[in-house]
């Protein structure tokens, strides 16, 4: 099994300026509880996540590759933490908002993760936005907000809400519905719905340093 996943890695990494190619569900199987870091490790060989500066209270965030000295953004997250949070968190809570990965962080703590989706996608490639992800055609983007609730012993919380937008080199619709069985769930509310300032801040993405 490691052999084939092996290949399909340095296929994957040689087409990378390129559309997703089409990649088998036992793959995507694979992949399903790997968080996005470990994702685009397996397909671009490294990932680096960049925090943006911006004047916005979320934190923003870029998880990128980089290849021949150049930078491309595969996944573009913009979190909505909880003004509230048990005492017990607020260390680890600053050490995400400084930076550091939510999701390995928060499993490294020892709290238990549950996503909850609330909108599967997509939107229309911003300009601002294709200066991080750089595709050749501006298109539409796959989108997914979900709600990150955490418990430790007897500690139960909601963390925040995630707004994730995916390069269509990366995640594109037919490997998003390998991933998420709920995908094909109706979408009864849009996403400024669910993100009253999601609109705004793509329009005002700052380009990369």
């Amino acid at each position: 099994m490691k052999k084939i996943f092996a290949i399909g890695i340095m296929v994957c990494f040689t087409a990378f300026l390129s559309a997703s190619p089409a990649t088998s569900q036992s793959e995507m199987d694979y992949l399903k509880n790997k968080l996005n870091t470990e994702r685009i490790k397996h397909f671009f060989g490294n990932c680096k996540i960049e925090i943006l500066q911006t004047p916005f209270p979320h934190r923003i965030s870029s998880q990128n590759t980089v290849h021949n000295g150049e930078k491309f953004s595969r996944a573009f997250a913009i979190i909505d933490f909880e003004k509230c949070l048990p005492a017990v968190i607020l260390k680890t809570h600053q050490r995400i908002k400084a930076g550091s990965s939510i999701g390995s962080t928060l499993k490294n703590e020892g709290w238990s993760i549950e996503k909850k989706s609330l909108y599967f996608g997509s939107i229309e490639m911003t300009d601002q936005l294709n200066t991080w992800m750089k595709q050749d055609v501006p298109e539409k983007v796959e989108m997914h907000i979900y709600e990150l609730n955490i418990s430790k012993g007897d500690v139960s919380t909601k963390y925040c809400t995630i707004a994730e937008m995916y390069s269509p080199d990366f995640l594109d619709e037919q490997r998003m519905k390998q991933l998420h069985a709920e995908y094909l769930d109706k979408q009864d509310l849009a996403p400024s719905d669910i993100f009253p300032s999601l609109n705004t801040i793509l329009r005002n993405i700052p380009p990369p340093s």
